[in-house]
């Protein structure tokens, strides 16, 4: 009977905790509608994960406090005090998670928002201390449980105003109706280069060796600065912010991916960091899923579709079949590396396939611009990024301790090796610039080392071959080159929402005043600037594209 009387109670502790993930899950997806029965559902659901392993922590807890108490507490079905100090703990363990969530994920939230959740982590913090404050100081109140009881109910009040928190968010705004904005024909061309992963430090380290020819002359002869990014950095978020001048609060595109967590039938974009809820799905509770949400935010190539400007985009939506080893990419990889027992090894492996894919993507883009001459070109590679994650610590041994000297030796050279792979390309497209053409090549995001923590987890839970990742945004890098743009200039507090009114500026084409980004006009030319003023409008949102005559 005992064991039952702390099992019913650790149950009800387990469901508040459960309570709680589900109030935030809530807050961080925003794009998701909350209604009570959804709520419900994923309680349950968070009772049968989460709820039991609080309720089990809280079981041990007990036994272990009693075992070494000098007097036995007299259990009951209901027991206040120790629901009231579990709930206080567990609350001010929610604000503490709530906190670092939306610090993560600040980019996401708007002003609206952002106070919503600032609203509701100051009510629970109150009250779980201030329920931790009634637990200790009235410990020998006779009437105590009384007021236990009464503090309870307040608690449970107080997570209800944290719910009526989250439905105050607003919904996302359609425009009502368009007003139509006459075209602009384009008389001038710009290329855009995004390589993912291109770090400064590295950057600048082979620049001053030598190594990078091409990337050295666009810093000498064009604009540079460092690219500020946001947390979290992932692709989707990251791709839309750079195609739409907004940050993910306005764009609202999150994730590449949708978690469907024990058969819901509503997903999820957005996954809280710290409870180990990716890891679910080795359990088979988490199934994750293509996000293949509709896009509501006009983008720089509706604004170009729009101005009937022609323009070929290649960003890796698309997977090119792999190359043979008799191909000009394998005939590349071989001059890259140079190296036979690199190049037959079998960890190698990965930063080929990754090389391969970034080799085909570029020859295609080569072939349709050949081809079609758009007047604007875009495409992204990603397979330094990849490369990085694996083969950081080969290139920095002593940020990691204990690396084998002869793996030093043989992986050591594969990113600087990669980094002249991308210099190459970039001559490419600086020997075939036009004039009136404008160059951009950019990395949206940099690389850090894992830090010591996450190597752990990655030990554990993950793949004990992951040395560097890009979750927090370290910042990438920028050049411009080309015929308006200054010389030698060096700027900063450039951000990756920038780059499309820039272009857009560049292209003579409005820029809308309500995105995030700004032109990044001090890297033109006193003459150009003079000559080609900015031109605003409110927000494309609300203008219907016509043709130019």
């Amino acid at each position: 009977m005992k064991l039952l009387k702390i099992l019913l109670n650790s149950f009800l502790a387990g469901l508040f905790s459960s309570a709680l993930l589900a109030l935030l899950i809530a807050d961080l997806n925003i794009n998701l509608e909350v209604t009570p029965g959804f709520l419900a559902g994923l309680t349950a659901r968070l009772a049968l994960t989460y709820g039991l392993a609080v309720c089990l922590l809280s079981v041990l807890v007990f036994l272990l406090v009693q075992f070494f108490a000098s007097r036995t507490a007299r259990l009951q079905w209901f027991y206040p005090s120790f629901l009231l100090l579990s709930f206080s703990l567990l609350t001010l363990a929610f604000v503490v998670l709530l906190q670092v969530n939306y610090r993560h994920y600040f980019s996401f939230f708007d002003a609206t928002v952002g106070a919503s959740i600032r609203t509701q982590m100051i009510e629970l913090l109150l009250l779980g201390l201030a329920g931790l404050a009634v637990y200790f100081s009235i410990r020998r109140y006779p009437r105590r449980r009384l007021v236990y009881r009464a503090f309870l109910a307040v608690i449970l009040i107080g997570l209800a105003l944290g719910f009526g928190q989250r439905w105050r968010y607003p919904r996302a705004q359609t425009a009502a109706g368009r007003q139509p904005l006459q075209g602009r024909t384009a008389d001038k061309k710009a290329t855009v280069i995004a390589l993912e992963g291109v770090t400064g430090d590295i950057l600048t380290s082979l620049i001053a060796k030598g190594r990078l020819p091409n990337f050295a002359w666009l810093q000498e002869n064009g604009g540079s600065a460092v690219l500020a990014g946001f947390s979290p950095s992932e692709r989707s978020a990251l791709e839309a912010s750079f195609e739409t001048g907004k940050l993910p609060a306005k764009h609202r595109r999150f994730s590449d991916v949708r978690f469907r967590f024990m058969k819901m039938r509503d997903t999820v974009e957005i996954a809280p960091r710290f409870i180990l809820f990716r890891q679910l799905t080795r359990l088979g509770l988490l199934e994750i899923l293509p996000n293949d949400s509709a896009r509501t935010v006009t983008d720089v190539w509706d604004i170009l579709a729009g101005n009937r400007i022609n323009f070929l985009k290649k960003d890796g939506g698309d997977e090119p079949a792999a190359p043979g080893p008799g191909s000009a990419c394998g005939k590349l990889l071989d001059d890259t590396f140079d190296d036979p027992a690199l190049l037959q090894d079998g960890n190698f492996g990965l930063a080929k396939s990754a090389f391969f894919r970034d080799c085909a993507r570029e020859e295609i883009v080569a072939r349709e611009k050949s081809e079609a001459q758009p007047e604007v070109l875009y495409f992204l590679l990603d397979g330094l990024n990849l490369v990085e994650t694996y083969f950081y610590k080969f290139s920095f041994p002593q940020q990691f301790g204990a690396i084998d000297q002869d793996d030093v030796n043989l992986y050591g050279p594969v990113i600087e090796k990669y980094y002249e792979f991308y210099d190459a390309l970039i001559g490419k497209y600086l020997t075939g610039l036009k004039e009136e053409e404008l160059l951009v090549v950019f990395s949206p995001h940099g690389i850090a080392p894992l830090p010591v923590w996450k190597r752990f987890v990655e030990r554990l839970l993950g793949d004990p071959r992951v040395s560097a990742y890009h979750e927090m945004a370290p910042e990438g890098v920028i050049f411009f080159y080309g015929q308006a743009v200054r010389r030698g200039q060096k700027a900063g507090g450039i951000r990756l929402v920038d780059i499309a009114p820039t272009l857009l500026y560049y292209l003579g084409l409005p820029v809308g005043r309500d995105m995030d980004g700004v032109s990044a006009s001090s890297f033109f030319t006193d003459e150009f600037v003079r000559e080609n003023p900015i031109i605003y409008i409110s927000s494309y949102e609300d203008f219907r594209i016509q043709p130019p005559q």
